[in-house]
């Protein structure tokens, strides 16, 4: 079982936590498809802080720092037995202090 896994609530999100070299690789493998889903061209892709949800694998909420100021944040689906990654949405328009929520 992972770090995350540990840490995380079933059904519920994890507390905040900052982000590590393993969350940036699951960002890195999303971002072709967050840059497609986003109006707006971004110099910077570089996780900031997330949170955890277990669901039938683990749902990570990553916010991922776009530019100067600006933050999304991405939701991404791990499968069962690390067997993929899916990129499930992107919230834009996020700073550094929002809240990191569920959202669908």
């Amino acid at each position: 079982m992972s770090e995350q896994q540990q840490d995380t609530k079933v059904g519920g999100l994890s507390e905040l936590k900052s982000a590590n070299a393993q969350i940036q690789l699951l960002a890195d493998v999303v971002r072709n498809e967050v840059a497609v889903k986003l109006p707006e061209h971004f110099v910077i892709f570089r996780a900031f802080t997330y949170k955890t949800q277990v669901v039938a694998g683990i749902m990570y909420y990553i916010k991922v720092q776009i530019d100067r100021e600006g933050y999304v944040v991405i939701k991404v689906y791990e499968k069962l037995n690390n067997t993929g990654l899916e990129l499930m949405g992107v919230q834009p328009n996020h700073t550094e202090n929002d809240e990191i929520t569920y959202f669908e």
